[in-house]
């Protein structure tokens, strides 16, 4: 008797486990995207596309050439690497909290840098997507796009990438 109790107990619970397995959502992957305003940069200037996939798989490189036609003289090697549940879980706390419905535009335009004599430097470039932030799902897709200078959005990305144990301004690995 106690047996057939105890089988009972272990056939439901395996269950109830292949039923959660089966009914969690599977969460897709977030692209986040650093375009830098300038097209020339002399020091550590965000210039690179991160693909942070469900299951922690990360890949870091170039945006891809449709969103860097602004002549940019940067060049970004991809780089693959692993991060653990714990830090992804967390990263897509941070990133959930902001997360649009939809596309969502913060800024519709950008200040473009001037020179010392007050004129338009030739060489800023800015756009009101610098930052860009997708959740790609099955089915769905969600956008937050901002200018480089949104400092509300950018530091909210740069905190859950380093929660996530990557450097916010080169999208690589933090060292631990």
């Amino acid at each position: 008797m106690t047996w057939k109790v105890i089988a009972s107990v272990l056939l439901s619970l395996a269950t109830l486990a292949a039923e959660a397995g089966h009914s969690a959502p599977r969460r897709g992957k977030l692209i986040i995207r650093f375009r830098h305003p300038y097209m020339i940069c002399a020091g550590a200037c965000p210039n690179y596309q991160i693909e942070i996939s469900n299951n922690g798989d990360v890949v870091r490189g170039n945006p891809a050439p449709e969103t860097n036609d602004r002549g940019h003289l940067y060049s970004n090697a991809a780089i693959r690497f692993h991060v653990q549940p714990k830090k992804l879980t967390q990263f897509r706390s941070e990133l959930d909290a902001v997360r649009p419905v939809g596309d969502l535009a913060l800024d519709a335009s950008c200040k473009q840098a001037h020179l010392p004599d007050g004129s338009p430097d030739p060489l800023s470039t800015p756009s009101s997507d610098d930052i860009e932030v997708r959740w790609v799902e099955a089915g769905r897709s969600d956008r937050l796009t901002a200018c480089a200078d949104n400092r509300p959005l950018r530091g909210k990305v740069q905190d859950a990438l380093r929660s996530l144990g990557v450097d916010p301004y080169s999208g690589k690995p933090l060292k631990p």
